[in-house]
């Protein structure tokens, strides 16, 4: 997805976001599907990230909309599916919180090595709703382009989504470095309108630990 025009300044008296969220802000805006940030080092790696809307044809002033995100993630070891890594992404701005998991696949019918699962609390955003999200992005590196993920999309409910991971050997592998070597997650959003918009997350110091204490998702 690529994007011109500049980011809204904030108005005077609100707290300035911290470096590693202007960063993010600065990826979406700039080219949120893969781009490599302009910055070259992240100033106290955190769980943060940055929701960055298309701008609208439509609005005479022609900008982007970028809201700071919040994230948690931890390692849920009695899942209803088993394992599963998950992160707690809140945009308080849209006062909406994302879900975002990444598990075995234990359904035998499901040609799949691995379920990432993106639920939406509420489904909808002030005046529009997620259609699909039909792109996963792992950066290794803060400079990075990053990789998609390979797999298929689904929409499984209103709010709910679904990454297939390929159950290919070579997929496999691939996905796996990807996701563990994963500094920043970026997903691809599409509204009911048909406007696009991108999440981007950073995986931090609890992404880590959680991905650390995740030996059974890897194991064969």
């Amino acid at each position: 997805m690529r994007q011109d025009g500049g980011i809204e300044a904030k108005p005077a008296g609100r707290r300035r976001p911290p470096l590693p969220v202007v960063i993010l802000m600065l990826a979406a805006v700039f080219g949120a599907a893969g781009i490599a940030w302009s910055q070259r080092e992240l100033a106290n790696p955190g769980e943060r990230g940055a929701l960055a809307e298309a701008r609208l044809e439509t609005d005479p002033t022609r900008r982007n909309l970028v809201s700071e995100a919040e994230v948690r993630w931890h390692f849920e070891p009695n899942g209803a599916f088993g394992p599963e890594i998950v992160a707690d992404v809140a945009i308080p701005e849209r006062r909406q919180k994302i879900r975002f998991a990444i598990r075995r696949n234990t359904d035998d019918q499901l040609a799949a090595s691995y379920i990432i699962e993106v639920v939406a609390e509420p489904p909808t955003f002030p005046g529009r709703s997620i259609a699909a999200i039909p792109l996963a992005y792992a950066k290794p590196s803060p400079d990075s382009r990053g990789k998609r993920l390979i797999g298929a999309a689904a929409t499984v409910a209103e709010n709910r989504f679904w990454f297939a991971l390929s159950s290919e050997r070579f997929d496999v592998n691939a996905n796996r470095e990807l996701l563990r070597g994963a500094r920043v997650f970026e997903l691809t959003l599409v509204y009911d309108t048909g406007r696009s918009a991108a999440l981007l997350f950073e995986k931090g110091e609890s992404g880590q630990r959680a991905f650390e204490a995740a030996a059974p998702l890897w194991d064969d």
